[in-house]
């Protein structure tokens, strides 16, 4: 019996991101009915005229890639702004060859986006998520917020949240008892809140017992590590980390930060519950579903570094194990296994 072909359509790596690296993690699905296969959405350049140029040139290669492939599913994987204007031409597509299409929103943002749009393309945009076969979103808040934003059909729209192959960190966590060592990794820009960790930083200075690690790069690299050096702060910049360098990394640390003024399901969160650390975030996008207050960690408003600063002080030890372990026994519902079987799920629904 042959299998049904999915062309997945997003970006690949390089350059990592939440997406890239999700649509990286798809390559090892695994499923006796479906066969995946790609396509990639993104250029490397930051020229504007390459990747005007990437943009005309990669329609035509998507029709040759749908037609060659013989893919009856296209899994459009997407976000807002310039990737969901690119993404509706290849749904338009998609649908031209009479095939069927999931639109995947990983964007913690696109209601955002919406209501920065004019009237003509909010219409564009409320077009398209009804031209697909399905709407997939992160989380069950995010789907009564497109249910309710966009008045979808409850059955068009399907919850499967972002995984990790959770197995790679089930070595990393702490044995400490007398430090907090506290550790961020992504990318070092604005929204992630990177600044207010360091802010943290000043105002925890004189706490032997805390430590910030900070792993990534980015456009306030140089920024913040000036900063730790000025100010002599108690935090690590450990640059950009991968493989056994990185997990090296997750091992020292109990507390997991993540400060950021936009997310849609941040990897990185779960990463840190595999890796038995307790977390400290902000309410934003699916974060909410993924981290309650006195469980799994908690949660403080984006900007707020006094509220965060408190409650890196007043946390007990005891506290931070507890739900450091609830994370690293509770982590198997973001297992990819779970992924692919929610994604098996999705394709019958379609196929049946």
């Amino acid at each position: 019996m042959s299998k049904t072909k999915i062309l997945q359509a997003g970006p690949l790596p390089p350059p990592i991101g939440g997406m890239a690296i999700y649509m990286k993690n798809l390559e090892e699905f695994e499923s006796d009915r479906y066969e995946l296969t790609f396509f990639d959405t993104t250029t490397n350049s930051t020229n504007k005229f390459v990747k005007a140029l990437f943009n005309v040139i990669s329609i035509f290669h998507f029709i040759v890639k749908l037609l060659l492939s013989n893919a009856q599913i296209v899994h459009i994987h997407t976000a807002g702004y310039g990737s969901f204007s690119k993404s509706q031409i290849f749904l338009r597509i998609v649908k031209f060859f009479k095939r069927q299409c999931i639109l995947h929103i990983h964007s913690g943002m696109f209601i955002d986006f919406y209501k920065d749009s004019s009237p003509s393309k909010q219409k564009s945009i409320l077009s398209t998520l009804n031209a697909a076969d399905q709407v997939v979103v992160l989380s069950e808040s995010w789907k009564d917020i497109y249910m309710d934003k966009f008045d979808l059909n409850p059955d068009k729209l399907k919850v499967v949240p972002n995984s990790i192959f959770t197995g790679q960190y089930k070595d990393c966590v702490s044995t400490t008892s007398n430090h907090k060592t506290i550790l961020f990794i992504g990318s070092l820009h604005k929204g992630k809140g990177v600044r207010d960790i360091i802010e943290m930083a000043k105002q925890l200075k004189d706490f032997d017992n805390i430590r910030f690690l900070i792993i990534g790069n980015g456009p306030l690299y140089e920024e913040l590590n000036d900063e730790v050096k000025a100010h002599d702060l108690n935090v690590e910049m450990l640059g950009e980390l991968s493989g056994e360098e990185k997990l090296a990394q997750f091992k020292r640390a109990n507390l997991f930060i993540l400060p950021s003024y936009f997310e849609a399901m941040p990897l990185s969160i779960i990463e840190g519950m595999a890796s038995g650390m307790a977390v400290l975030s902000t309410p934003v996008g699916s974060v909410p579903d993924m981290v309650h207050d006195g469980r799994e960690g908690y949660l403080h408003e984006a900007g707020d570094v006094s509220a965060f600063v408190e409650r890196i002080q007043s946390l007990s030890y005891d506290e931070i194990s507890e739900m450091g372990k609830y994370n690293f026994d509770h982590v198997g519902r973001y297992d990819f296994n779970q992924l692919n079987r929610n994604l098996e799920t999705l394709y019958d629904e379609l196929t049946s």
